[in-house]
């Protein structure tokens, strides 16, 4: 049996209702010599039958853990322990990867510490064949420099499953995700192993297709939101203690770009109390300034609007919805 190259992690729990679809996506891989790994966090639907059934099935190479319900960072973390190849990817039970993606991910593994795409929210009818056409400086950028701060000031187009990852770095550095965390554990995950890249690579190519999903735990509104806070808090101490300057550059747009999505969706669920609480939260000071020269016109345009008036933004965002700030 051919040795993988890469594992694709896929935590589940309760999916029974996409997980097929998701697996279909890997089973059409151009690139094969890659396994599965799914680690099932304790289901209480059919998810269990129908990945086994798929198992009988299909010609993936899948490695199927059950556990007690610990949380997707558990999951995610023994994931990481079952992985037998050199570089690994991670990808929801609900979304997808693209034809192309393990190929393009493997083929410049090979060369750099990390490789980054597009996360997108809708597939791309454009073959890989054209991809390749296009295989030009203007289509790629290197630069471990570049890809950190692509991924500080364009989050919305990049996620941590459109990144793909060294095994040798995560166990070097023993990175793994932190279990306390709720939310925003996927971000510090990767600034953490960001932290210790010395050559990257964004491919300017849709490499995860990603759904909405309304049962996902970031879709549920509470004040435990403001974890993803906390992760990028713990990512600059982190940067901090191994000597990475780019701390400065977390602290100054990184949190603050956290707390200003973060009242975005209080505001958006139309929370008052929570969006109250946020902006009076003395473990989440922070200065604002800074955003109003980013380089999203709409974070510049919002955070000119919170810090002449919270109350104004609020407001605003419940009534122009995601059009005051992306």
């Amino acid at each position: 049996m051919s040795i993988a190259t890469i594992s694709v992690v896929i935590p589940t729990y309760n999916m029974q209702a996409s997980i097929a679809k998701t697996l279909k996506s890997l089973e059409e891989q151009s690139f094969k010599l890659f396994e599965v790994i799914i680690v099932d966090d304790g289901s209480t639907d059919c998810t269990e039958n129908i990945v086994r059934e798929f198992m009988r099935q299909s010609k993936l190479k899948i490695k199927y853990h059950r556990q007690n319900n610990q949380g997707v960072s558990a999951a995610r973390n023994k994931g990481i322990e079952l992985c037998s190849s050199k570089f690994i990817a991670f990808c929801d039970a609900d979304d997808m990867l693209f034809h192309y993606t393990l190929g393009l991910a493997v083929q410049n593994l090979e060369q750099y510490d990390v490789v980054a795409g597009y996360a997108v929210r809708k597939i791309i009818p454009v073959s890989y064949n054209a991809y390749k056409k296009k295989d030009s400086e203007a289509e790629k950028e290197v630069g471990i420099d570049i890809l950190q701060k692509k991924y500080l000031y364009e989050n919305a187009s990049l996620q941590f499953s459109s990144f793909f990852y060294k095994l040798s770095i995560l166990n070097r550095y023993n990175i793994r995700f932190s279990t306390n965390l709720k939310y925003g554990e996927d971000e510090e995950f990767t600034w953490k192993y960001l932290c210790h890249c010395h050559t990257a690579i964004f491919l300017k190519h849709p490499l995860y297709y990603y759904t909405y999903n309304t049962n996902s735990a970031s879709n549920n509104i509470s004040y435990l939101r403001t974890q993803v806070i906390d992760s990028i808090i713990n990512a600059c101490k982190y940067y901090r203690h191994n000597d990475n300057d780019f701390y400065k550059k977390l602290e100054q747009f990184g949190i603050p770009r956290a707390k200003l999505a973060i009242l975005k969706q209080f505001a958006l669920n139309k929370s008052w109390n929570l969006f109250y609480q946020l902006s009076r939260d003395s473990n989440y000071k922070c200065s604002f300034k800074t955003l109003i020269c980013h380089h999203d016109i709409k974070v510049s345009f919002a955070t000119l609007v919170y810090l002449i008036s919270p109350k104004m933004f609020y407001y605003l965002t419940n009534k122009l919805g995601n059009n005051l700030s992306s």
